[in-house]
């Protein structure tokens, strides 16, 4: 008989650390959470009508919605970053206010793109491979 997939809360909510791979030997891994956690369900409801309002006095209200939901993802579904360099070279701190703006800049739609799939990939928040993880690693 086949198991269930159960989703892990704890998982979704403080996320998994992923290896982001444009550049195979760059070592860029990032901490995504789970668009399905409760954290983030929270944060849309509690801010986006205002946040919405707000925005829309200076763009176009389709461009409002697009331009919280990066903010969203950057408060809540993005939670850490390790191998991102600036400009000049420096680590990138991950913060909501160092990353809404890349999601924002369509030169980067490659990076958003991978964070949504990846934050909407339910396997990456599944019990069962927690489970199955802890096996092989007692195993090895």
């Amino acid at each position: 008989m086949a198991a269930l997939d159960r989703l892990d809360p704890k998982r979704e909510r403080e996320g998994i650390w992923l290896p982001y791979t444009p550049q195979p030997d760059a070592g860029m891994r990032v901490r995504v959470a789970s668009m399905a956690s409760d954290r983030y369900q929270r944060y849309l409801r509690e801010h986006e009508r205002e946040r919405v309002r707000e925005l829309h006095q200076t763009m176009p209200m389709e461009d409002a919605r697009e331009a919280f939901h990066c903010e969203a993802v950057a408060a809540e579904i993005v939670l850490g970053w390790e191998g991102f360099d600036g400009q000049d070279g420096t680590p990138m701190e991950c913060s909501p206010d160092t990353v809404a703006p890349i999601l924002k800049d369509a030169r980067y739609r490659r990076f958003k793109s991978w964070v949504l799939t990846e934050a909407m990939r339910d396997a990456n928040f599944n019990e069962i491979a927690v489970l199955e993880a802890a096996k092989n690693s007692d195993a090895a």
